[in-house]
């Protein structure tokens, strides 16, 4: 079980690193060329969207999770008549996008992008399901495939309609046509590993009780994503589309490492899930001790080491144009840690049918998420919204470790010892890299900054030989 979780998370993880790369060099690409006040409104459209994707998901896709890795025989019937209600939920969320982008009152070019973000929202509905069954029957390397494929085959067209100055809706069709793809591929490989056949069915008695058990999860998705954008919403009435530019990029960036996390968690969940069921539940806080180590060893460096670098990472990369976007990416990279430990976290919640209390502890989040940004948002600008993000995810983190540890026991030494052998190590490397730049182009500090980590952290303890194969670690 702990080899398939590895070779999973190894999967899933190369996959990510992959497609998180072609993705950041195409973010790049599109906020150079299109300029600040364009990237926030680019931005927006897709994250206005992808609100809406929960309400086409409606959590039916973790509930499959759980349900066929413990029962893989009934993956067919349960296949059938879950598309039949996602194709209907996926309409429904579309007419939901269209009202809500009036209701609000959004500029015409605006409702344009989203409407067309939108159409997306459809077809990724379809391809997380089949993805779900994939999870279920620990096939994760399909999904890891198809996600670098789509990501590959978006910068193909996205680059292309920039070169030929198409117009701005292009660049959201660059996600529209992978997406209709990929429905096709995760469908196919569905029907090779989970024993599916397409026969598009409406069986009352699996739907009734699939959605029930998935209201929590629902209600838990669609908090979660007010609370990852709900900043997002608050700006776009509070700020300026320039505003909305200079956050994207920092968004973006510490975005773009949250595949890590997901990674890990598509592989502990169906692994929780059976175990919870089965004999052996104390081996559950082990795998999560376990994860954690892996994560920390990671996401230490990973945000001191943005720190250092911020400045002239930025203005490289992005141009002077999004210098402002330097120090709100120095606050909002710390809240990574947070972000990190909440995922595993909260899939176990999941995991062990504690869902609903997990959705409670992220309805807390929002609420103070938006009433920080409400109070910081005027007086900082997008500074607010970093430090509101900041907050919010470490309450969040310990009042959901508070409620782990009532379902597991979590020694907090053993967790405060594997924060310390990574802590320094990382504010070493981060001390290094900030005094080189004096004297190198921050590249080379960056090639510096990871062997002066890799030695300080094999000095602190916090990492062996066995620890770096991937088999032993998890």
């Amino acid at each position: 079980m702990a080899s398939s979780v590895a070779k999973n998370t190894t999967f899933m993880t190369a996959a990510s690193i992959a497609q998180r790369v072609v993705s950041f060099v195409y973010f790049i690409i599109i906020a150079r060329i299109i300029g600040v006040e364009n990237t926030g409104d680019y931005f927006f459209a897709l994250s206005f969207s992808t609100i809406f994707l929960v309400v086409a998901d409606f959590g039916l896709n973790n509930v499959l999770v759980r349900e066929l890795a413990r029962d893989q025989e009934k993956g067919n019937n349960y296949l059938n008549s879950l598309l039949s209600l996602k194709f209907i939920l996926g309409i429904f969320s579309y007419v939901l996008i269209i009202l809500f982008a009036n209701i609000l009152g959004y500029a015409e070019n605006t409702k344009q992008l989203i409407y067309v973000a939108g159409i997306t929202v459809i077809f990724d509905s379809l391809q997380n399901l089949f993805y779900a069954s994939l999870r279920a029957a620990e096939k994760l390397k399909y999904e890891a495939l198809g996600i670098f494929m789509s990501q590959v085959l978006t910068m193909i067209i996205g680059t292309t309609a920039l070169i030929l100055q198409w117009p701005l809706y292009f660049l959201i069709l660059a996600y529209t046509i992978p997406s209709f793809l990929s429905v096709f591929y995760a469908g196919y490989f569905t029907a090779k590993n989970v024993n599916w056949r397409f026969r598009p069915v409406w069986q009352k008695e699996i739907l009734k009780p699939f959605f029930l058990m998935a209201l929590p999860f629902f209600a838990a998705a669609i908090i979660g994503k007010l609370y990852s954008f709900s900043d997002s919403l608050l700006m776009s009435k509070i700020l300026d589309k320039t505003q909305l530019g200079y956050w994207s990029v920092p968004y973006k960036i510490v975005f773009a490492f949250q595949f890590i996390p997901t990674a890990l968690t598509a592989s502990l969940y169906p692994v929780i899930s059976a175990l919870h069921t089965g004999e052996n539940k104390e081996r559950i806080a082990e795998l999560l001790l376990k994860g954690w180590r892996y994560l920390l060893l990671i996401v230490m460096p990973l945000m001191f080491g943005i720190y250092a670098i911020a400045d002239n990472f930025i203005v490289s990369f992005y141009t002077s144009a999004y210098a402002p976007s330097a120090a709100v990416l120095k606050v909002l990279i710390f809240s990574l840690i947070f972000s990190y430990l909440n995922y595993t976290m909260a899939a176990l919640l999941n995991a062990v049918n504690k869902q609903t209390e997990q959705t409670l502890l992220l309805f807390f989040a929002l609420i103070l998420s938006v009433c920080l940004n409400l109070w910081l948002l005027p007086k900082f600008a997008v500074m607010g919204a970093a430090v509101s993000a900041l907050l919010s995810n470490g309450i969040l983190f310990a009042f959901t470790l508070w409620r782990v540890r009532k379902v597991i026991l979590l020694p907090i030494k053993e967790i405060i010892l594997l924060v310390d052998k990574c802590f320094w190590p990382s504010v070493i490397m981060a001390a290094v890299v900030i005094y080189l730049q004096n004297y190198w182009h921050f590249i080379l500090c960056i090639v510096a900054g990871i062997f002066v980590y890799l030695a300080a952290v094999f000095v602190f303890g916090g990492l062996t030989r066995d620890d770096l194969n991937v088999k032993k670690l998890i």
